[in-house]
């Protein structure tokens, strides 16, 4: 699935204590290669999503941090882990409940800490974090986020071998500890650039139990097998070049890669324009491109007694584009005007993906920001 972030932010000054942005996104895709029925079947699914992001100032070095959402999805392939269709297996709820705090030490130094849930109807996730940021590290800013997860499923296997025994999954756990770094630093007068380093190893179940694999030597039907330990490691760079006083251009590039033989490389290029004094426009594009997975083959193409197999295609080598526009609205006395409720800024972010393998997706953003 692509995820898409807020859009907008709203602004504060020193009087300010509450900052609050409210995220909306609609999601739709569709495509032919349904990991669930091995490669072959609907990927079609929607995805609602409402978030909520609070920032709250408690005194001069003291900030809490709350967030809040709620995914209400469908997935037809879903319905396909059952002979029968079954219509509580096509709809279902994602919920997340993030509680952090950050502390300034001085005017160079802050630490912080977070904690995180998350629940749908065969899973449950927690998560710890602790952050560091210190800036003037020779004249630019570190940032520091360690996060671990331990992650829990409820096991769902496709019908017809749930009375069989043959090859189940290993585990119902997952642990994972994510170790970012970043360095941003004026590059120019009229260039800032950061460059990032964010590594992630997992370990426990990292197949999922009701992806069917269909094999190219018997009729016997199992299950996704992967490797029970993967490490992930994409680099970044990010730059934000001042062109004039109505142009500024983003661009962003990440290499990947990770031990199940997966290697990436993504652009983003967003030129944002300064129509008005309250006023932006962002068209964007973006380009991803991978290597497939040692593990992966399509429909019927794996082979039995291999230790591990897969048939989930976004595992597959693909490439694949994403184009869009995000419009801001950022008024100096607000969106109602007189900064009535607050409401300091509204932004709309449309985008359109599309993926080599047949997958197409549309996503439409809004995010409303609030200062109190």
């Amino acid at each position: 699935m692509v995820s898409l972030s807020g859009v907008c932010f709203a602004q504060t000054d020193s009087t300010d204590k509450v900052d609050a942005n409210f995220i909306f996104n609609y999601y739709e895709q569709d495509g032919n290669h349904s990991a669930v029925t091995g490669g072959r079947g609907t990927q079609e699914l929607q995805d609602i999503a409402g978030k909520l992001v609070v920032k709250v100032d408690m005194d001069s070095v003291n900030t809490l941090f709350t967030s809040l959402s709620i995914n209400k999805y469908s997935s037809a392939s879903t319905d396909r882990i059952d002979s029968r269709l079954s219509s509580a297996s096509a709809r279902d709820y994602h919920m997340e409940l993030g509680i952090g705090f950050e502390k300034k030490k001085n005017d160079k130094l802050s630490t912080g800490g977070s904690f995180y849930g998350a629940v749908e109807s065969d899973y449950v996730s927690l998560g710890l974090g602790y952050s560091l940021k210190r800036k003037d590290v020779k004249r630019g800013t570190y940032t520091l986020k360690i996060k671990g997860f331990y992650d829990s499923w409820i096991l769902i296997y496709p019908e017809e071998i749930r009375r069989e025994y043959f090859r189940m999954a290993p585990t119902d756990k997952r642990y994972s500890i994510n170790f970012a770094q970043g360095y941003s630093w004026n590059v120019s007068k009229k260039m800032k650039a950061k460059l990032s380093l964010d590594l992630t190893w997992q370990h426990g179940m990292l197949a999922t139990p009701f992806h069917r694999v269909y094999f190219l030597d018997t009729v016997a039907v199992g299950i996704e097998q992967l490797p029970e330990n993967r490490l992930k490691i994409p680099v970044g760079l990010e730059t934000n070049t001042y062109l004039s006083d109505l142009v500024i251009l983003k661009s962003k590039v990440r290499l990947y890669a990770d031990n199940f033989g997966v290697n990436a490389f993504t652009g983003n290029i967003s030129p944002v324009l300064l129509v008005s004094k309250s006023m932006s426009l962002a068209p964007f594009y973006r380009y991803h491109v991978q290597s497939g997975s040692k593990y992966f083959n399509t429909f019927a193409k794996n082979v039995f007694n291999d230790s591990y197999y897969t048939s989930d295609y976004d595992l597959s080598g693909f490439s694949s584009n994403s184009f869009g526009v995000t419009l801001k609205y950022n008024p100096v006395y607000g969106v109602l005007g007189k900064n009535r409720m607050g409401w300091k800024n509204i932004g709309i972010r449309y985008s359109n993906y599309s993926r080599s393998d047949g997958l197409a997706a549309n996503i439409i953003g809004l995010n409303c920001g609030f200062v109190w």
